[in-house]
C-alpha cells in the first residue's frame, strides 16, 4: 500500500485506513519502534483497571490520607428539584 506522508507542523505524518486499524486490534494508544531501517507500529492493549492502583495511591496523597475523591461544584436549582407526589 502505498501512502502520502502529510506535513504536520515541523513534523509528517499519514492517517491509516480504519479497516487496517480494526483488522490489527488498533485502539487508543500505539507503541512505535524501529527494527533494521524499519518502523513498527504496534497496537498497545490495556488490561481492566491497569494504573489505577498508582491513581488511587497518588489521590491518597494529594487529599491528606484518604482515597475520596470531592467534587465541587455550584448547585443550581431546576423546576425538578421539588418534591413529586406519585
Amino acid at each position: 500500500m502505498k501512502i502520502t506522508l502529510t506535513k504536520i507542523g515541523n513534523s509528517k505524518g499519514f492517517r491509516i485506513p480504519k479497516a487496517l486499524l480494526v483488522q490489527l486490534g488498533f485502539e487508543h494508544e500505539a507503541e512505535l519502534t524501529i527494527q533494521n531501517n524499519t518502523l513498527q507500529l504496534t497496537p498497545v492493549k490495556r488490561k481492566p483497571r491497569e494504573g489505577w492502583a498508582e491513581q488511587i495511591k497518588a489521590l491518597k496523597e494529594k487529599n491528606g490520607g484518604h482515597d475520596k475523591a470531592t467534587l465541587e461544584f455550584d448547585y443550581v436549582p431546576t423546576k425538578f428539584d421539588q418534591e413529586w407526589e406519585w
